[in-house]
């Protein structure tokens, strides 16, 4: 039976640890878990397509979707883990759709970075502080 790997966190530290254990071994299956759309991009190049220096998001994703097919992932994108059983080896995750699953595993990784940090209010108005930290993010500022 093979091992049944689960990453949370499909940018650079989730996808570079589903590859390692990929390398490692061969027939494990290998499920990565994102709640965003795309998967793997340079999120510090979000102000650049902002400001047009870098003329599409495209531009910023680091591992195209083939990189999962080739490489036997299981990826589910728009896809939150909401729990973890640490005890019953399960990761609870809820779809977009608002599907339930639970995946089982005999290994985890939490690769899931830090949230923004918006500071104290003070002499700028909540108005003009903006936060580029996700793939929607350019349009909706060039909206707003």
């Amino acid at each position: 039976m093979s091992r049944k790997i689960v990453v949370i966190g499909a940018n650079s530290a989730g996808v570079e640890a589903a590859i390692m254990a990929r390398k490692t071994d061969r027939d494990a299956e290998i499920t990565v878990v994102t709640d965003e759309s795309v998967p793997t991009y340079s999120r510090c190049g979000l102000p650049f397509v902002l400001s047009g220096k870098i003329p599409s998001f495209e531009k910023l994703i680091v591992y195209p979707l083939p990189l999962y097919r080739i490489m036997k992932f299981d990826l589910r994108k728009e896809t939150r883990a909401t729990g973890i059983d640490t005890e019953g080896r399960a990761v609870e995750v809820e779809t977009k759709a608002g599907e339930h699953e639970s995946l089982e595993y005999d290994a985890l990784v939490i690769a899931t970075g830090a949230r923004p940090f918006r500071p104290p209010s003070g002499p700028r108005s909540r108005a003009s502080t903006r936060r580029a930290c996700s793939p929607s993010t350019p349009s909706r500022m060039a909206r707003a």
